[in-house]
């Protein structure tokens, strides 16, 4: 059983801003994946950090996503708040009605849970095939890579040639002759010593009646006439590859376990109530995934700090927008798989959690400033009292109050107020009889105005 020791609040009134201040000393255990889970928050506030010290923008030029996920309360969410599992001995808190950025590539917190969504779709998929009568085969796309290589500039010459390569006339000859109509794209960066490393893992469903017509003789030859349409196109870009590494072929029986593997989804994360916590991040291979470069960055010292986190913006900017997981036209739909956005999955909680303590958007607003996800479940699951998580809340608002003077509800009013003043000097002015250019002129200068004030609205918040 959690205990939960609560210390003296004698010395409140002086408290210490340079860090959140705990009222509570947290003894006993904490659900196993929970702290997983918790560190997979720390790890969130610490890539925000980094998004926000560098103005990591979005591909339309706007704030990144996940610079704000679980910051503000979800559209159509009534209210934020902490669920809470209904078993003690096994303590698990999580956040409900906050907005998630769904990002697989830059939040931690969101790429755990979409990975573990489509390790579930994907399971679901080759447990259909195998009832079906089809079996899967995996293909891996490489290109030799240097430490030199920038990512974005790596990935677009890397998507150029597989976009030929599955247009092309020997591509086309090849599914023709395994009679290949659907299949799954997952796509993989990592960091290694000779740089990025970009690569492809394709799912391939083909007939077992197929397979089992075509002599060895024939597959060798359809490997072979594959890899050199794939080294041809590498080619063509200014990409090379080497040999049968460039394209690898897995025809064994553990293919599809070997496929979720290489997404860091392990049999565990697919079954277990508490998936959530694994996923992508627990991935361990050769290179680095993104979750192991933000850890390291992290945990540095100075210099290597600098190196990591350049790496991590890096990635972000040359992923953000990309797909990570592309089914063929109509898979879904022949399998029975809803199809749902990575917004969608990383809002999926499956875990058995009961609505336990509502939380207002003032008292959010000092978990947000504070970055202080990872601390206030971290106390919710171990404590189970609600007593202790108010007079934590109420710390964390004491000390955002120090930090950040409540500039927020003054420049809201603000930018309401001009806003509503354009709308009707901009309604007055064109309605009727034509402008005249000093009325023009006056809704430009109020809309300037109105920007300003919405910028610095988004600053504070």
């Amino acid at each position: 059983m959690t205990i939960i020791t609560e210390t003296s609040t004698k010395n409140k009134q002086a408290l210490d801003t340079s860090k959140v201040p705990r009222l509570v000393t947290i003894t006993g255990i904490v659900a196993a994946g929970e702290k997983s889970k918790y560190r997979r928050y720390k790890e969130l506030a610490y890539a925000k950090h980094l998004l926000v010290e560098l103005n990591v923008l979005n591909t339309v030029g706007g704030r990144h996503r996940t610079r704000v996920c679980s910051d503000v309360r979800a559209y159509q969410a009534d209210t934020i708040s902490i669920r809470l599992s209904e078993d003690p001995e096994n303590s698990h808190a999580s956040l409900a009605g906050v907005a998630t950025c769904g990002s697989p590539w830059s939040c931690p917190v969101c790429g755990t849970r979409i990975a573990v969504q489509r390790g579930k779709e994907i399971r679901h998929a080759l447990r259909w095939m195998e009832e079906n009568g089809y079996q899967a085969i995996m293909l891996t796309f490489t290109a030799s890579h240097h430490a030199g290589m920038l990512l974005v500039e790596f990935k677009s010459q890397f998507k150029t040639a597989y976009r030929a390569l599955t247009q092309s006339r020997a591509w086309r000859k090849v599914k023709k002759l395994l009679e290949v109509k659907h299949g799954i794209k997952a796509v993989e960066p990592t960091l290694g010593n000779n740089g990025w490393h970009y690569h492809f893992h394709v799912l391939m469903f083909i007939k077992v009646d197929v397979l089992k017509k075509l002599g060895n003789h024939e597959l060798d030859n359809w490997r072979e006439d594959a890899r050199s349409a794939w080294l041809r196109e590498l080619s063509k870009v200014g990409l090379r590859g080497i040999g049968k590494f460039a394209l690898d072929f897995s025809f064994h029986g553990g293919v599809g376990e070997n496929y979720l593997s290489k997404l860091g989804i392990s049999s565990d994360d697919v079954t277990d109530a508490g998936h959530e916590l694994s996923g992508a991040a627990n991935k361990h291979g050769k290179g680095a995934t993104i979750w192991t470069i933000l850890r390291r960055s992290q945990a540095a010292d100075q210099d290597g700090k600098d190196r990591w986190s350049q790496k991590y913006l890096e990635y972000v900017r040359a992923m953000q927008g990309d797909n990570w997981i592309t089914w063929s036209h109509g898979l879904k739909k022949l399998v029975g798989v809803e199809d749902i956005s990575d917004e969608q999955a990383a809002s999926t909680d499956e875990n058995a959690l009961l609505d336990w303590l509502s939380i207002t958007d003032e008292q959010y607003r000092a978990v947000r400033k504070l970055r202080a996800y990872a601390d206030l479940l971290e106390l919710a699951a171990a404590s189970r009292s609600k007593t202790a998580v108010l007079a934590y809340l109420l710390e964390l608002k004491a000390v955002c109050d120090a930090k950040y003077p409540d500039n927020e509800t003054r420049l809201r009013q603000q930018y309401s107020w001009l806003h509503e003043k354009w709308l009707k000097l901009h309604k007055k002015t064109y309605h009727g009889s034509i402008p005249s250019k000093s009325e023009l002129r006056a809704v430009d200068r109020l809309w300037s105005d109105v920007v300003e004030a919405k910028q610095n609205l988004v600053n504070v918040i």
